[in-house]
């Protein structure tokens, strides 16, 4: 009986991996298809299929989730149904880009930097990937680019721009005479190893400069809202929005979830008030809100914290905002950035605030994207993100510290990372057959 245990556990420990991995797999139908005739193919396959994107209607690819073990059953049953045009498992493909070429980067205000690069583990997660294909909106008061009317920030001039717009004055110059939007812009791209100012986490990254705070630093419902859509419909894999103080929208909402529909990571500023409730948008379904930690890895004085006002969505992740009231003007977020008193002029300058927290977050993602690849669920960098996080017990951190190299280490080795816990499942069924059967049989 020992000898027919062991044999039993043996077999179920070389048919785990099967059956804990599912795949993806992808069904294109044919133009012509109806909903019906999908449904038939879900109650088939026994899954749901999912609209791979809004470009559905012209082409008709889903996507399901399916057990690995029942893939080639399930293909070589409805691969000739008239129709589906293909079905295949899915396959992962990576951005072309690899890591940095350099060991140190040479921007002399580094070590300026380094307190609060060095918590993200930002010189690991170098290695693996570095932004390139995914692009970021900044939803501030701009950022001065290529062909504005005021000079670009020489520590910019070899980051990667798209078009934006400038909804607060509904111009095609979404400048930043005001200096917040571009320091969080150069956080999250930065140019870097340049010799020049400081650096950015994801520095091959664009940036798409979405105008929708005013020179004051005020903006308004409808130009975020709009500021939103604009970003998800020219091809923004992460909005970053280092703002808040208002109440609940619904305009606002319903075009975060406009974006998120599309695939967008919309990374939110839970608030300076030093509150327990987290502010608005952050608090708004579909925003990931970010909390401040200063240079001890303890939540900002200033940071809020929590739930929003309704008391249902609770943070996403802390990460270095900085904290000047206990260290000095060297304990906040060192950045390029325009002059606040000539816009003509920049420099680095020392900010505080959830507002520099979130573009740590918003650039991490980049980075992540760039490493898996435009295409990449959000789900999966969000994943890979609070999975990795330096744990912490306490609300007032979401998932934890912001860890971009374990994130970027782990998104790296994706398939070997999900086989380890698999085998881990595996190895743990088995010790505990052993056991019962010796329990039993003496």
């Amino acid at each position: 009986m020992k000898d027919l245990i062991r044999s039993l556990a043996c077999a179920l420990l070389l048919a785990l991996p099967a059956i804990a991995s599912p795949v993806k797999l992808v069904v294109d139908f044919k133009d012509d298809v109806s909903e019906d005739d999908v449904k038939d193919t879900e109650r088939e396959i026994g899954a749901a299929l999912r609209l791979n994107s809004v470009m559905y209607r012209s082409t008709k690819i889903t996507t399901a989730m399916v057990d690995s073990g029942s893939v080639a059953k399930i293909i070589s049953e409805i691969e000739g149904d008239w129709d589906i045009q293909s079905v295949e498992v899915s396959q992962v493909y990576r951005a072309v880009s690899e890591g940095a070429d350099f060991d140190i980067p040479n921007d002399p205000y580094l070590a300026k930097q380094a307190w609060h690069f060095d918590m993200i583990n930002l010189p690991q997660a170098w290695r693996l990937g570095t932004g390139k294909g995914a692009t970021v909106a900044v939803l501030d008061t701009g950022v001065t680019g290529p062909n504005s009317k005021y000079p670009q920030m020489p520590d910019l001039k070899n980051t990667c721009f798209v078009n934006g717009y400038d909804f607060a004055a509904d111009t095609e110059d979404p400048y930043d005479v005001q200096s917040h939007g571009t320091h969080v812009a150069s956080t999250i791209a930065e140019s870097t190893n340049n010799s020049l100012g400081g650096v950015g986490i994801a520095f091959n990254a664009c940036i798409m400069p979405v105008k929708v705070l005013s020179d004051e630093g005020m903006g308004d419902t409808a130009d975020i809202a709009e500021g939103i859509r604009f970003a998800a419909d020219n091809g923004a894999h992460v909005i970053n929005m280092s703002l808040g103080g208002g109440g609940f929208s619904q305009v606002m909402q319903d075009a975060i979830a406009y974006a998120v529909e599309k695939n967008v990571l919309i990374f939110c500023a839970a608030g300076n008030a030093g509150r327990g409730t987290i502010e608005y948008p952050a608090g708004m379904e579909g925003c990931l809100a970010v909390s401040a930690v200063g240079p001890d890895r303890k939540l900002a004085p200033y940071s809020s914290y929590g739930k929003d006002p309704k008391g249902e969505k609770g943070l996403f992740i802390a990460a270095p905002g900085g904290n000047k009231q206990d260290f000095g003007e060297d304990g906040g977020v060192w950045q390029s950035t325009v002059n606040p008193e000539d816009s003509n002029e920049w420099g680095m300058f020392s900010y505080q605030g959830t507002s520099m927290a979130t573009p740590m977050a918003a650039g991490s993602a980049a980075l992540l994207v760039s490493i898996l690849g435009p295409g990449t669920d959000r789900e999966d960098v969000m994943t890979y993100m609070t999975s990795t996080a330096d744990n912490v017990d306490s609300h007032k951190y979401g998932a934890g510290v912001l860890n971009l190299g374990a994130a970027a280490q782990a998104a790296s080795g994706d398939g070997s990372s999900k086989l380890s816990i698999v085998w881990a499942v595996a190895l743990f069924i088995l010790v505990a057959i052993f056991v019962a059967g010796k329990k039993v049989f003496g």
